[in-house]
């Protein structure tokens, strides 16, 4: 019987991504549902820590040498369920935290670094993201290590493509306000990323727009992931978001062939 009760009791757990195998049970099911990281934040300009949480999701904690770095609450700028990562199954960002940053300083010589670093292997197959936003005069490099320290490659990152967040071109998106000289028509501009260099770039223009993004999904467990963000004219500043995939399971769990009904979902 005790057997049986951890069998069972397996199966209310937490479960990461849409592709769930379940060993030893059949007939039991999951349905994935998004969440949105809460982001924490301490220290002071160029020496700063912080925090991000995800249910299911192993503790992730950051550095960053940024000059300025804040947290937003989402309910001015966010990832709605139209754009393609809102799209993928993580559903809208509205109303959840994220990270705003500037480079070290602001100059092209002076990129600041943010490095995640993951307590335990963070899941594979693509069942979290990450997105960068707001784009635009600046670029942002992107490397990642694996569980064993070695580096991550381009494809591993799971770059799912650029797009603009605002609600002129994105269903349920926030207002990316009026046309400026810098960005006349609201909602057109994308970065552009180059795999060979991992690099995410703003407008050839470098001008200051509203809504540029890019989302990526990595399809193996990382060991930590590091951003490096520089300059490439004004005093730009870039978002980030992290998003997971979790299902509580429920159906039936066989064990030598006994049925054993799995408790209900809580």
């Amino acid at each position: 019987m005790r057997r049986l009760r951890a069998a069972a009791a397996g199966l209310t757990a937490l479960a990461l991504g849409a592709g769930l195998a379940v060993a030893g049970a059949t007939s039991a099911s999951a349905e994935p549902t998004g969440r949105w990281g809460t982001v924490t934040l301490s220290g002071a300009s160029r020496d700063y820590t912080g925090t991000v949480t995800m249910p299911g999701f192993p503790e992730t904690t950051f550095r960053s040498d940024s000059r300025q770095a804040t947290v937003v609450s989402g309910a001015s700028t966010w990832q709605s369920a139209a754009t393609p990562v809102g799209a993928a199954g993580y559903g809208s960002s509205r109303g959840q935290t994220y990270l705003n940053q500037r480079p070290n300083a602001d100059n092209p010589n002076a990129p600041a670094t943010t490095t995640y670093t993951f307590a335990e292997p963070t899941p594979g197959a693509q069942s979290w993201a990450f997105v960068l936003g707001d784009v635009d005069a600046d670029r942002a490099t992107i490397s990642a290590t694996l569980p064993d320290g070695t580096a991550a490659t381009a494809e591993q990152l799971g770059f799912g493509g650029t797009y603009n967040s605002c609600s002129s071109v994105t269903e349920g998106g926030w207002s990316c306000g009026r046309p400026t000289a810098d960005d006349p028509t609201p909602g057109s501009d994308q970065p552009t990323w180059d795999p060979a260099t991992r690099t995410l770039t703003g407008n050839a223009s470098a001008s200051d727009t509203a809504g540029a993004s890019a989302w990526f999904s990595p399809t193996v467990p990382l060991g930590s992931l590091t951003i490096t963000y520089t300059q490439r004219s004004g005093f730009p500043v870039y978002q980030t978001w992290f998003a997971v995939k979790t299902a509580a399971i429920s159906g039936i769990a066989t064990l030598d062939g006994i049925p054993s009904p799995a408790p209900p979902s809580r």
